[in-house]
């Protein structure tokens, strides 16, 4: 007898959950609780709006030491500022602006994620489950109300992989066993170059869409030849080049190089003395030199920074709850046995996961791993209910899907109810001085 598919029946609950989640704590983010990241980005759009081009009026770190401001911005992209340039004529106050791009991009971000799933032929019920698990993630939840740039880079680097990924063939019949194989192309298809257009714009909003370059790789190379592979890349290359060639012409003008940025220094963060590092005019050393001479320094980082990410941050942050990480352990494992179509997202998450533990970093890093963790989550649970059906005692069965239904269900809840307690950055007197002298300082 065939299966009813539930997806029609889960995708409203799933909408209605996204909306609710994010809209929700909306109206609690203000300027008052501005991130400084934040302050940065509306800073940059301001410049932008003046005509001052992809500028900031901030003298930070000191040893950039400008000889005028505004000055040329070297550590945030300009993706996310010229959108919010762009927005405020129609939001009328750049904080709304770039919070409505925040939010609509947050809003889509799970949708993306079900479209993953049916890609990848995983059924519609493990579909439902990974959009379900995008949908209560907490940093996403928390990056689709901030003036931050991390919405946007997930969703134009998820819409990325999206657009590169084949069809994939299933192992047993719809729904079942997820893909054997991803079919490949006979031909280079204009949906490479979308995926290398997307590709770039994510790179605008945040270089490190460097770290997913692999995972881009792997996922255009599947064709039936590797004529058609090269050309599926250099088409997806076109696109890519096409989207950074404004980026690009900028640096060369203002800088000499196609690409510069000041932030790569900060990734001393962690070794050195922050308000040194930040507030002296001594430049501080090449971070790939200085990690070569201090090994052990970096080793013993990387390894107290993967605890507090494998105990914390990725059960709490990312996930939302440790029952749920107990089912991306089971996705892992199912996902490492059939490499040939999940490698794109091994190759997605670990060497991110990598570099960023040897570096500063915070959850929202990770951010744009989360809807890849949902996916194999998503597995791990569809995987879970399946065994549990194999069961020959009936009784038994009935009593773990219970449970094991529950305690996602009660995940889930207690994951929803602690994001909209933390979601909100609290006010500070340093933003309320900052907000007051305001008026003064937009008059001179």
């Amino acid at each position: 007898m065939r299966r009813t598919s539930w997806l029609p029946l889960a995708l409203p609950v799933i909408v209605v959950l996204v909306i609710a989640s994010r809209v929700a704590p909306l109206g609690r983010v203000d300027e008052r609780n501005l991130t400084p990241d934040g302050a940065r980005f509306l800073s940059i759009a301001r410049c932008i709006s003046r005509g001052q081009g992809c500028s900031t009026p901030e003298a930070w770190p000191a040893w950039l030491d400008p000889q005028r401001l505004p000055t040329p911005e070297t550590f945030k992209e300009p993706g996310y500022p010229f959108a919010i340039a762009a927005f405020t004529p129609l939001a009328r106050d750049p904080f709304r602006a770039a919070q409505w791009i925040s939010l609509l991009a947050g809003l889509l971000i799970p949708l993306v994620v079900v479209a993953l799933a049916k890609r990848l032929a995983l059924g519609a019920g493990t579909a439902a489950w990974a959009g379900l698990l995008a949908a209560v993630s907490p940093v996403l939840i928390e990056q689709s109300v901030l003036v931050m740039a991390e919405s946007l880079f997930t969703l134009m680097l998820c819409l990325a992989l999206l657009a590169a990924m084949p069809a994939a063939r299933s192992a047993a019949g719809p729904g079942r066993r997820g893909a054997a194989a991803f079919d490949p192309p006979a031909s280079a298809m204009p949906a490479d170059l979308v995926a290398g257009i997307l590709f770039g714009l994510a790179f605008c909003v945040r270089a490190q869409a460097l770290l997913t370059v692999p995972a881009l790789l792997v996922l255009l190379g599947v064709a039936r030849t590797p004529r058609v592979a090269l050309r599926r890349v250099m088409l997806a290359g076109a696109g890519l080049l096409g989207a950074i060639a404004p980026l690009v012409a900028r640096n060369l003008r203002v800088f000499g190089q196609p690409f510069h940025s000041d932030v790569a220094a900060f990734g001393i963060w962690p070794y050195a003395d922050g308000y040194v590092l930040t507030h002296t005019l001594a430049r501080p050393p090449a971070v790939g030199p200085w990690a070569l001479a201090h090994v052990p320094q970096v080793a013993a980082h990387f390894a107290a920074g993967f605890w507090r990410f494998t105990t914390y941050s990725l059960p709490h942050d990312l996930l939302g709850h440790w029952l749920l990480l107990l089912a991306l352990a089971v996705g892992v494992g199912f996902a490492a046995a059939r490499w040939r179509v999940w490698g794109f997202a091994l190759l997605a998450v670990l060497p991110s996961v990598g570099f960023l533990l040897t570096v500063n970093w915070v959850s929202r890093y990770f951010a744009p791993l989360a809807p890849l963790l949902a996916l194999i989550a998503a597995v791990g649970l569809a995987e879970s209910f399946r065994a549990l059906r194999a069961l020959r005692s009936t009784s038994l069965r009935g009593v773990m899907t219970a449970a094991l239904s529950l305690g996602c269900a009660a995940a889930i809840s207690i994951s929803l109810a602690r994001t909209w307690r933390e979601v909100v950055p609290p006010a500070s007197a340093e933003r309320a001085a900052a907000l007051s002298a305001a008026p003064l300082l937009r008059q001179r």
